[in-house]
């Protein structure tokens, strides 16, 4: 790392591989508030590669993953035309 600050002092074009711990510790990821931090069910607090640009007009919005199976209820009421409860208890049969 002192060999690349040196280099970048001198104007010279170059870098270093750095580790994921490098990348989260770095001061210019820091200044741009890169990584957030997400709440997860199973997982707890962790952190999170935040936005890659900041446009003016869309906001970023951070969220977890989805658990598995965690809107399969919807997406099968929404698909086969029923209530939530419906897709729950009654399996029927889909032809594509």
């Amino acid at each position: 790392k002192d060999i690349f600050q040196t280099g970048q002092k001198l104007g010279l074009a170059w870098g270093y591989l750095a580790g994921a711990q490098d990348v989260m510790d770095s001061p210019q990821t820091k200044a741009r508030e890169f990584f957030g931090e997400v709440d997860h069910p199973d997982a707890g607090k962790l952190p999170m590669i935040g936005a890659p640009f900041r446009p003016a007009r869309t906001p970023w919005k951070q969220e977890r993953a989805p658990r598995l199976g965690e809107h399969t209820g919807e997406v099968l009421s929404a698909w086969l035309g029923s209530a939530d409860d419906d897709t729950e208890k009654q399996p029927r049969e889909v032809k594509l």
